[in-house]
C-alpha cells in the first residue's frame, strides 16, 4: 500500500502520536479532520483513522 520511505515516515509519526497518548494516559486517538488524516496516513480520504496505543492503526473509509 505504501512505498518503504513513506511507511517509515508514517511509523515515526505513529510513534510520536503513541508517545503523546501514553503521556496523557489515553487509550487511542480518533482522527477525523483532513489535515490530521494526511499526517497519520499520507492521504486525504472521507473517513476516520483510529490510532491505538498498541498495534496497527485502523482506517475507516466512508463510501
Amino acid at each position: 500500500m505504501y512505498d518503504i520511505e513513506l511507511k517509515n515516515e508514517l511509523e515515526r509519526r505513529w510513534s510520536s502520536v503513541r508517545e503523546e497518548l501514553a503521556r496523557q494516559q489515553a487509550d487511542a486517538l480518533l482522527v477525523t479532520t483532513n489535515v490530521n488524516l494526511y499526517y497519520v496516513s499520507g492521504r486525504v480520504f472521507a473517513g476516520m483513522a483510529y490510532i491505538p496505543n498498541e498495534g496497527e492503526p485502523l482506517f475507516f473509509v466512508r463510501r
